[in-house]
């Protein structure tokens, strides 16, 4: 029997012309009803089978992180509330620009919501990890427009399971974050919503400060200070080891209020912020704070030294830190 050809092609395209031909001069060299029907039966099985082949491509298109990320991006211009709802899992975590966590259907919707009509340009999608690292520009937001910021330039973290996102986050780029305070300095009583321009400005670079610059900075050599797991506060250890092999070492710490993670050091690291807070970070570059994001992770190198103390301002706020050190990278 004559070859069928890739399935996906139209058989009525010149490809396929010897098929349609063999059946012709078939059919004209009186080929039995039997013979016939049996190359028919075999088409109609090809036809079925390419029908198959294209759905189940179609739906691991559909289940692929990063094609489900790209095509929310893409969507926010064009769709409709219901439609971006569509993309999301009935349990879906959306942390904003702000720093406001989302966490339940109505309000996932009202943040979504903000997100519709909008135009997303210039962005790149790749796999990081279990999660989907985004970079984009953002048009038609209505105060950039205003304020003379516009793109708003984003960096975005998305995690997808069964093909529904059930976590989105995204910040601002520290340069965005500088161009929109000047912005509200020269306009101090514009409003974001409900509230002040230059308090959302502060509250987004906090954010991305949390999300991307937790505990990082440029120290010297790794190698020369005590081990994270070796230091004590009042008596007892703030971290706890739940796995360790030649490679990576995944620790769990605990911050009560007002304490401190002493001097100390790490490898490479990929950190979780299990509860978020408040932390004043100490290190060769001085004395910050910042404000941690439950559900945010970041990608810290080679630490030489750090401190760490919870200035939360209730003692009944615990932070609850995740560190994964990879070994192999000191």
């Amino acid at each position: 029997m004559t070859h069928l050809g890739r399935c996906g092609q139209n058989p009525n395209v010149e490809e396929s012309g010897m098929l349609n031909s063999d059946l012709r001069a078939a059919a004209a060299s009186s080929m039995e009803g039997r013979e016939m029907r049996q190359a028919i039966n075999w088409m109609g099985a090809i036809v079925v089978l390419c029908s198959l082949t294209a759905s189940h491509a179609e739906n691991a298109r559909q289940d692929d992180p990063v094609e489900v990320t790209r095509s929310f991006l893409g969507a926010w211009a064009a769709s409709s509330v219901d439609d971006l709802m569509g993309f999301m899992a009935s349990d879906a975590v959306v942390v904003g620009s702000s720093g406001a966590r989302f966490a339940d259907e109505a309000s996932v919707r009202q943040v979504i919501g903000r997100l519709k009509g909008l135009q997303n340009r210039e962005y790149e999608v790749r796999l990081d990890g279990d999660r989907v690292a985004a970079h984009g520009k953002t048009y038609g937001y209505v105060p950039y427009v205003d304020l003379g910021v516009e793109p708003g330039e984003w960096d975005s973290s998305t995690v997808v399971k069964n093909g529904r996102i059930v976590y989105y986050e995204w910040h601002y780029t520290p340069e965005f974050n500088a161009q929109l305070e000047q912005a509200c300095l020269r306009k101090p009583d514009y409003m974001f919503g409900r509230t002040r321009c230059l308090d959302f400005a502060t509250q987004a670079k906090a954010h991305t400060e949390s999300v991307t610059a937790v505990l990082i900075a440029p120290f010297s050599a790794y190698g020369e200070e005590a081990d994270a797991m070796a230091v004590e506060w009042q008596g007892k250890k703030p971290c706890e080891k739940l796995h360790e092999d030649d490679q990576i070492r995944i620790l769990r710490c605990t911050f009560p209020h007002g304490a401190k993670h002493l001097r100390h050091q790490h490898p490479a690291s990929f950190g979780y912020w299990l509860s978020g807070g408040k932390v004043e970070a100490l290190n060769a570059s001085g004395t910050r704070q910042v404000e941690t994001v439950t559900d945010a992770a970041t990608v810290s190198p080679a630490i030489s030294w750090h401190e760490v103390t919870n200035i939360g301002d209730t003692t009944l706020r615990y932070l609850v830190y995740l560190v994964v050190e990879m070994k192999y990278k000191q």
